[in-house]
């Protein structure tokens, strides 16, 4: 029975760790390749011609938005 025990805390523990790893994974990508951006403001952003890397975002967590996108724009 202990083994048993001891084998299922192993596994949650071990799956623990890679949802952890995906995660990290995840969000070096995302930091990396795209800005945190709505998908709405990266398609605005595209069509006016703005750099979302000179954007700051007014959303939530820091997220730009498709305002933050507009007022750049027209600035």
């Amino acid at each position: 029975a202990q083994q048993a025990q001891d084998a299922a805390g192993g596994a949650a523990q071990q799956a623990q760790d890679t949802a952890g790893q995906a995660a990290e994974q995840t969000q070096d990508a995302a930091g990396q390749d795209e800005p945190n951006a709505t998908q709405s403001a990266q398609r605005k952003a595209q069509e006016l011609g703005v750099d979302l890397s000179q954007v700051e975002g007014t959303g939530v967590g820091g997220q730009i938005t498709i305002g933050d996108v507009e007022n750049a724009a027209n600035s």
